[in-house]
């Protein structure tokens, strides 16, 4: 698409707007929160108007060491089998510490430690989906940073695929033990 640029006094009409304005970026789709959660499902929001999606997700955690997780749902239903995922998480704090902890799972696609409520320390974890919606393979790919209840800072990069061809239609975010205070933002990649 050209860009357009507009001169001193040029009137923008709502055609520029619609062909100028809104056809790039991200686009907001649903965000919320939980406290003190063991799970937080969130329904409707992958659809055939998006092929792609970008999630942010904020995690402290309320109980032991732990790490975020996801799931995928179809019509309310939650699928918790053929998930491939790993997460390497390295310690930011400890010198020379190449990684700390190496995590993969069947049931769910795993992110990284989840922060530490108790001391106000929130994780922040952000990773893209692909074809949620589709009757095809869904893949993920993500990174984020926080601090967990061992006062260590970690860094972690993630990557997994749910090999269903099921047309997902939304997500149940969880911790990996006990329970959480969670945030969510959830958008869209503009198709243009």
């Amino acid at each position: 698409m050209a860009i357009k640029t507009f001169t001193s006094g040029e009137v923008l009409t709502a055609s520029d707007t619609n062909t100028y304005l809104n056809n790039g970026g991200l686009v907001w789709i649903a965000g919320g929160s939980a406290t003190n959660t063991s799970a937080l499902d969130v329904n409707n929001v992958f659809s055939s108007t998006y092929d792609n999606y970008r999630i942010v997700v904020e995690m402290a955690s309320r109980t032991t060491l732990q790490y975020g997780l996801y799931q995928l749902r179809t019509a309310g239903a939650l699928t918790t089998t053929n998930y491939n995922s790993a997460a390497k998480w390295f310690n930011l704090t400890l010198a020379n510490t190449l990684f700390q902890d190496n995590d993969q799972r069947t049931t769910s696609i795993t992110g990284g430690p989840s922060g530490d409520q108790s001391l106000n320390r929130w994780a922040i974890w952000s990773f893209d989906l692909s074809n949620p919606n589709k009757a095809q393979q869904t893949g993920s790919v993500g990174a984020g940073t926080g601090v967990r209840k061992d006062d260590n800072w970690y860094s972690y990069i993630n990557g997994g695929v749910q090999s269903d061809s099921t047309q997902f239609t939304g997500i149940r975010f969880i911790p990996s033990v006990g329970t959480y205070d969670i945030r969510y933002k959830i958008y869209g990649y503009r198709q243009s």
